[in-house]
């Protein structure tokens, strides 16, 4: 878990040390369980989704109880 959306961009989009840096050819299944804001997450599922490493799914450990009655 992180902090902050930016801290979450770094650890899985930084091109020589984040998430799509590895050289695995084994796909992966990335969870983020931090609580950042829904933009971040979605621009990082998709930029791990294209970059075909695996897939990401966003599992926050805390929502805001009106998102989920809406």
């Amino acid at each position: 878990m992180l902090p902050e959306g930016a801290h979450v961009k770094s650890a899985y989009l930084t091109p020589e040390t984040g998430c799509i840096a590895t050289t695995s050819k084994t796909k992966k299944l990335f969870l983020d369980c931090s609580t950042i804001d829904a933009a971040t997450s979605i621009e990082v599922g998709q930029a791990i989704e294209k970059s075909g490493v695996g897939e990401f799914s966003d599992t926050p450990v805390s929502v805001k109880i009106s998102l989920i009655l809406s």
